[in-house]
């Protein structure tokens, strides 16, 4: 009897570490206090009062000097910064918001499963659904994003003590990883990182910064991890759509903190990988080499957003940068179906457009307004906007010929026949044995699809989704 009890004592044990997470340590972040402030390039003006206090071993003036610093900072800008705060807006949506300060997360992934209500404690390795998606979004700090603009929407501190909360438990329980383990870790995966560094984080600071509530001591966890993270994201570079989302966050770090001395090293780094990238990853047809719609958004993306914040920084980028991105845009705008939204070749998402019927990374329009403004191009426009603005694209049918993907269509119009015919390669990293695959759309439905990735986790339809019929 003894023996079966702890038997099962064991087994739910493993269960509860397997589901909710390991038991809580206080041992963050990496960099020590001294070492922090041995890091900051004190030649930068305004760090001044910060030095006196460091060489008079004051840390805790120091923390305070460097808050105030970064309060009165006006030289970096990010896409949204402190002194462009407005007043409290009546009415303003804080459902959201106020489920995190009742425990229940949100994020881009963490919404595609159902809610979940922590009791206590966030537990940042926690794994409800047996899919670590999960906690993987969960680690992408999206929450801290939504309280950010609750806390602008209404001004009310409790948004910001939730986060100056959720800020210090995590730095302090969720350490580097620096055995080699970090891309099977939930909380240190460089694809993690380098999102955290290039959205969520410098949003919510940004937004929290001049709260009473966000404290000397909070401000300063905040700029080590920082360093924590920049220089993780330095040493552990990855490869494809992954490489393009760490190298962003690299940059973020280094143009919107460029009092670290590192940050220069870190700078030319990303911009370089980036550039270099764009050649490599980008076939010459436009397509990224994943030959995933979904991924080809992704790594978009992360060479679009170091280009928007380095003109925000007046920083110039490398020779040739924007031209070579302007061809992932000629890509979008020959796949995009009628309905604007993108066939899910390789791992793409097919249930946002088939079930939710809207999404971010299936509609192929969203970034092609933005493009038409920068390159000047009205056939993109008028793609973007379904054709109430801009002038129709020179061609219907188009061929990729280093991508594969064959393209037939009837016309521009919601209503056009399309057909998209996958003869290429296999594609990085989210191959599908999908060759001589096609998609049908016609008279404003998709007929037949391609099923996209389905679930990573899901241990019979994801293994079905990425086999020949």
């Amino acid at each position: 009897m003894i023996r079966s009890a702890a038997i099962i004592a064991c087994c739910l044990l493993i269960f509860r570490v397997a589901c909710f997470g390991e038991e809580r340590k206080a041992v963050g972040p990496l960099i020590s206090r001294e070492e922090f402030f041995a890091s900051l390039d004190y030649s930068v003006p305004g760090l001044e009062a910060v030095q006196r206090q460091v060489q008079e071993n004051d840390y805790e003036e120091a923390a305070q000097a460097l808050l105030d610093y970064m309060r009165s900072r006006r030289t970096v800008k990010y896409f949204v910064n402190s002194w462009e705060r407005t007043s409290p807006k009546p009415g303003y949506d804080t459902s959201k918001a106020d489920d995190i300060l009742n425990g229940i997360p949100h994020g881009m992934l963490v919404d595609w499963y159902p809610r979940f209500r922590f009791e206590g404690q966030i537990q940042w390795d926690a794994s409800p659904f047996r899919d670590r998606e999960w906690h993987w979004g969960l680690n992408r700090h999206d929450q801290w994003d939504i309280l950010s603009q609750a806390y602008w929407g209404t001004g009310d501190e409790k948004y910001a003590r939730r986060f100056v909360e959720e800020l210090t438990d995590w730095i302090k329980t969720r350490p580097v990883v620096t055995d080699g383990t970090h891309n099977s870790s939930a909380s240190w995966r460089t694809i993690e990182a380098g999102i955290r560094m290039s959205n969520s984080w410098p949003a919510a600071w940004q937004r929290f910064l001049t709260s009473p509530n966000f404290t000397p001591e909070a401000n300063l966890l905040y700029l080590m991890s920082l360093v924590d993270h920049a220089r993780h994201l330095e040493r552990n570079p990855t490869g494809g759509n992954w490489l393009t989302m760490e190298m962003n966050g690299l940059l973020h770090v280094a143009v919107l903190f460029p009092e670290f001395k590192e940050s220069v090293r870190w700078r030319a780094k990303a911009l370089e990988t980036l550039h270099g990238e764009l050649d490599r990853q980008v076939y010459p047809d436009g397509m990224q080499f994943e030959l995933s719609t979904g991924y080809h958004q992704v790594a978009l993306d992360n060479f679009l957003r170091p280009a928007r914040l380095c003109a925000l920084n007046g920083i110039a980028l490398p020779e040739g940068y924007l031209s070579r991105l302007e061809r992932m845009y000629d890509a979008i705008m020959h796949l995009i179906k009628p309905s604007g939204f993108l066939p899910a070749t390789n791992d793409s998402d097919a249930a946002i457009e088939n079930v939710f019927g809207k999404g971010k990374w299936a509609d192929g329009r969203r970034n092609l307004k933005d493009a038409a403004v920068r390159y000047n191009r009205s056939d993109l426009l008028f793609v973007a906007t379904n054709g109430k603005e801009g002038t129709l694209p020179n061609e219907t049918s188009h061929a990729f010929p280093y991508a594969g993907f064959y393209v037939m269509r009837q016309g521009w119009t919601i209503d056009s026949l399309y057909l998209v015919f996958d003869a290429g390669p296999f594609g990085a990293g989210h191959q599908h044995e999908d060759k001589l695959s096609f998609e049908a759309y016609a008279y404003g439905e998709t007929l037949l699809f391609d099923p996209g990735r389905f679930s990573y986790a899901d241990p019979v339809f994801h293994p079905y989704a990425l086999s020949t019929a």
